[in-house]
């Protein structure tokens, strides 16, 4: 019985190293997603007032055309996906939103997709500002 006890508490601490370890997820949006995108090369431009397909991902905020939405929690995060969640207000309104984002392998292109719910919009694709 002591011989049982023995080999177990040897290879409990072997199993446990082989299991797969919780994933820390950043408290921002990793630099890599960070920038000036634009669906179309007019969105890029900062003098336009129209720049209706801009978007701009910063540390801990996401900056639409005409809404603002502060970063409350990443749930998913890889070098290429990132999943979060934020407080969004624009127009004197306020709501909750959450997004998908895949940076594509040349990192010059990024899939945004809207999720509510169980729902998932369809992709926009955007193009890193130059």
């Amino acid at each position: 019985m002591i011989a049982r006890f023995l080999s177990m508490a040897l290879v409990l601490p072997v199993l446990a190293a082989c299991l797969p370890q919780d994933t820390v997820l950043p408290d921002d949006i990793p630099p890599a997603f960070q920038g000036r995108w634009g669906i179309n090369p007019a969105d890029c431009d900062p003098t336009r007032a129209d720049a209706k397909g801009f978007l701009g991902i910063g540390a801990r905020m996401l900056t639409f055309y005409e809404s603002r939405h502060r970063l409350e929690r990443v749930t998913e995060a890889r070098p290429d996906h990132l999943r979060a969640s934020f407080a969004a207000s624009g127009e004197g309104q306020t709501w909750d939103a959450e997004f998908l984002f895949d940076l594509q392998a040349d990192g010059q292109t990024l899939i945004r997709r809207d999720v509510e719910g169980a729902t998932v919009s369809d992709p926009l694709v955007y193009n890193r500002c130059t």
